[in-house]
């Protein structure tokens, strides 16, 4: 479903038309619902992982370096360096830990990362160009136009409408009907659970939690 009819369901739902003052906030909270939905998995959604593959030679990249565009990643779950003809495994460490290790700026073979904002580090700098695979977790854009259409499912599309909703009844302080729409919106988050595979990251990595 795009916007359009999105929007025009969730007014269905609630039995109100255009000169209604709730109709106008009706867009915020389809987008409130699109964002509740894509973070309600720590790992990120099946459809909302990806693998980004580009050549470094040097230690720090933004976001919008990696994937080209400042807002798109949510979370890094790992990475790995090409040496040779052999991947290898960079461990997540947290910033404190990086500092700890890498006190100076020599720089060899990486063999760690760390997520401070919207950068990635590597560690230590590389000390010529490699291939680097970042797998990462991305976010569903606002829909800005009427025909924008959510990345998930569309099979979860109604999820959208009934999370929707519940930001609607919580504005109107409808407390019956937001306790009902809350157990909606649950039975619907566990059967996005249930879509394809769940993200099995090695246990030599750890993972940042959401940025």
């Amino acid at each position: 479903m795009n916007k359009n009819t999105l929007v025009s369901r969730v007014a269905t739902r609630l039995n109100i038309t255009s000169d209604d003052p709730l109709y106008a906030s009706i867009e915020d909270f389809v987008n409130e619902a699109i964002h509740y939905l894509d973070t309600a998995s720590p790992d990120g959604w099946p459809w909302m992982r990806t693998t980004v593959n580009r050549t470094i030679t040097t230690g720090s990249y933004t976001f919008s370096q990696i994937v080209g565009t400042t807002s798109t990643i949510a979370k890094v779950l790992s990475a790995k360096v090409k040496d040779g003809d052999t991947w290898q495994i960079l461990q997540f460490r947290n910033q404190d830990e990086i500092d700890q290790l890498y006190p100076t700026d020599d720089t060899g073979l990486p063999e760690t990362f760390g997520v401070d904002g919207s950068t990635v580090g590597i560690y230590p700098p590389p000390d010529g160009s490699y291939q680097l695979r970042i797998r990462v977790v991305t976010s569903e854009p606002d829909l800005t136009t009427g025909s924008d259409t959510p990345i998930m499912p569309e099979s979860f599309h109604t999820g959208i409408i009934d999370a929707a909703l519940l930001f609607a009844y919580q504005a109107l302080a409808d407390n019956a009907r937001v306790a009902l729409q809350e157990q909606r919106v649950i039975a619907t988050i566990q059967r996005m659970r249930t879509y394809g595979i769940q993200y099995d990251p090695s246990p030599t990595i750890r993972v940042r939690e959401w940025l």
